[in-house]
């Protein structure tokens, strides 16, 4: 949602420095579906947190900073290989 809420202000749909209130749609497929609406809010704070921090990581895949980190997908990762070699 942070990355939303970067994008509205970035293209002046709300203004930097206000909060963006954001919501997500749940539906549950339970034997009675069911939806769900779980509200949150984004700072300018946020916003500038997640502005810095895709940078950094732009920056280190620009410069080959990119470290392995094993979890459950590595089967189908392309690049597991890789991972097992470092």
């Amino acid at each position: 949602m942070t990355a939303y809420a970067y994008l509205l202000a970035a293209n002046k749909y709300v203004l930097p420095t206000s909060k963006v209130q954001c919501e997500f749609h749940i539906l549950r497929k339970l034997v009675t579906p069911k939806r769900e609406i779980v509200q949150t809010v984004r700072t300018a704070q946020d916003r500038k947190r997640f502005a810095k921090v895709a940078n950094r990581v732009l920056s280190a895949i620009e410069n080959g900073m990119v470290y392995p980190q094993p979890s459950w997908m590595c089967s189908d990762c392309a690049y597991s290989d890789a991972c097992k070699a470092w």
